[in-house]
């Protein structure tokens, strides 16, 4: 079985969430995986020479993808072009019932890709969690003006989880060279 890499950047912890869920899913089919987080300032641990597949995930705030994860890309996107590879994108728009708002990640992320000058073979957009436990005042009134243009839960005594889970599983399984029926669900973006 193959040795996978997981590098992810998140703020409140869904895509670290997505991310861990890949593991398992990869571990379970024999899998070696690493997952690392991407620190906002320095160099993570991880180089993608290191594995036969890597994975490499961001959540967007503000339209905009964590500048961690544009730097580790740019650094080192001719070693992800030569690998199996995929990159996922986390954000509440992702899992928008708006086929709008959709098509508008998508761009964002085709955007983004071509900025960083990497176009993987896998690419997904995930919805991840409304945290309102977990923001900070301002946040949580933020995220609840914006969930009520998107039609999203304005409860702010707890969290709601948009993730699609299986989409998560199938998308680590076809990077891993493994397709599953969701993989093509999962891969909504294609360069």
């Amino acid at each position: 079985m193959a040795k996978i890499g997981i590098l992810f950047a998140t703020r409140h912890g869904s895509t670290a969430r997505i991310a861990q869920r890949m593991a398992l899913a990869l571990v379970h089919d024999g899998h070696r995986v690493d997952v690392i987080t991407c620190p906002p300032r320095g160099k993570p641990a991880f180089d993608p020479r290191w594995y036969d597949a890597v994975l490499i995930g961001s959540s967007m705030h503000m339209l905009r993808h964590h500048g961690e994860i544009v730097r580790f890309i740019r650094r080192h996107r001719a070693s992800l072009a030569s690998m199996p590879a995929g990159f996922f994108s986390v954000s509440l728009s992702a899992g928008s019932d708006d086929p709008a708002k959709r098509a508008e990640v998508r761009s964002l992320v085709d955007r983004f890709l071509g900025r960083v000058g990497w176009r993987p073979a896998h690419v997904a957009l995930f919805a991840g969690t409304l945290a309102y436990t977990r923001y900070d005042p301002l946040t949580r009134f933020v995220m609840k003006q914006i969930a009520r243009v998107n039609g999203a839960a304005l409860d702010t005594s707890r969290d709601h989880e948009y993730t699609d889970w299986s989409a998560v599983e199938a998308f680590a399984h076809a990077v891993a060279g493994r397709p599953t029926p969701h993989a093509t669900e999962a891969s909504s973006v294609t360069p």
